[in-house]
């Protein structure tokens, strides 16, 4: 069983070579021309015993254990197959699951965060990671209380100015009040007081208050006396605790009086404010030596 080769002489002197196969024909085995193991001298043809081409590469994902040759097969490999993916491998066929995506701040499969990173913006966020160029840097005063209230800024910068007040005490026989006396850009309203409003650069007003009444001390502030409650869009309660008021006179903001009455009376007194119009107001509470200065908003 096998090949055989013969030479033979002709008549022209000439040698010729002669192949013979022999085959065997009780021999089982593989007769698939397209098997690794194809036997072209067997007689007899066993399916079962054939065995194909296949990859022969471990690593490979089309890895074929059963082959015995490679030729004519192109193994393939693992990687991301996802075009989408930051980490696409164009040489890869099978998906390993491998595939990752940008994340916020552009890093392959990281977990950045993207926000304002810059502690002095008003959005300054500590967990961001990198910066998405949304800061906002202080650009002005944003309080709608402010004087100097600034309608386009979007960030506050501290530099909020809010009216304020002084009070002035003269004695009675110091100067001589009347009325219609003008100080600075306002009017005397009554004889013996007036609150004085001094327009300055910023936008804010500084109230100053003229106490020349009996030459009292003015205050802000005493144990026991409350104005509440304060803002208000109805009424104001003046609780004046142990004390006896004298006279009660209320301001605008504009200096103007709008409210004058002398009330002797001790504890609470109510004052209806539903027909003011919204905005800070000064009430001077007159006592028997001395007199309060409380300050009020109304809001609606």
């Amino acid at each position: 069983m096998g090949t055989y080769l013969y030479t033979t002489i002709n008549d022209q002197g000439c040698d010729s070579t002669i192949t013979v196969n022999v085959i065997d024909t009780t021999l089982i085995a593989c007769l698939d021309m397209t098997a690794c193991n194809y036997n072209m001298y067997a007689g007899i043809n066993e399916d079962s015993l054939c065995s194909f081409p296949g990859c022969l590469d471990m690593s490979a994902c089309n890895y074929d254990s059963s082959a015995i040759c490679d030729e004519g097969v192109t193994c393939t490999y693992y990687g991301c197959v996802d075009p989408n993916a930051c980490n696409y491998d164009s040489t890869a066929s099978c998906d390993d699951g491998s595939c990752q995506q940008l994340d916020g701040c552009g890093v392959c499969g990281g977990i950045g965060v993207p926000g304002c990173i810059n502690e002095l913006a008003c959005n300054y966020d500590s967990s961001a990671t990198c910066d998405n160029g949304s800061c906002v840097l202080p650009n002005g005063c944003t309080d709608e209380t402010a004087c100097n209230f600034d309608v386009n800024a979007t960030c506050d910068d501290g530099s909020c100015t809010y009216v304020t007040t002084q009070t002035i005490n003269l004695q009675a026989d110091s100067i001589a009040f009347e009325q219609g006396f003008v100080v600075g850009n306002d009017t005397l309203f009554a004889p013996g007081s007036i609150i004085d409003t001094i327009d300055v650069s910023d936008g804010c007003d500084t109230i100053i208050t003229f106490d020349v009444t009996l030459g009292l001390p003015t205050m802000e502030s005493l144990d026991g006396v409350s104005l509440y409650p304060n803002p208000s869009s109805s009424f104001v309660q003046l609780d004046l605790g142990g004390l006896q008021s004298r006279r009660i006179e209320i301001y605008d903001i504009s200096s103007r009086r709008i409210y004058d009455q002398d009330i002797r009376q001790r504890g609470l007194l109510s004052f209806d404010v539903n027909n003011y119009a919204p905005g800070h107001y000064f009430m001077r509470i007159h006592l028997d030596n001395r007199i309060l200065v409380q300050r009020f908003e109304v809001v609606r």
